[in-house]
């Protein structure tokens, strides 16, 4: 399964998604970049 999720901000929702669909692909995508980062970060611990 692949989701796109828009408007991802601190990627919260995003990461629970991708832990509800593993072992799918979630893509998080979001028009600030400095959210993007966070994302990132947080998808990291």
């Amino acid at each position: 399964m692949y989701v796109l999720a828009c408007d991802c901000r601190s990627g919260t929702v995003t990461l629970g998604l991708a832990n509800a669909i593993a072992p799918g692909i979630v893509t998080g995508i979001d028009k600030a970049n400095s959210q993007i980062c966070i994302a990132e970060e947080n998808a990291k611990k």
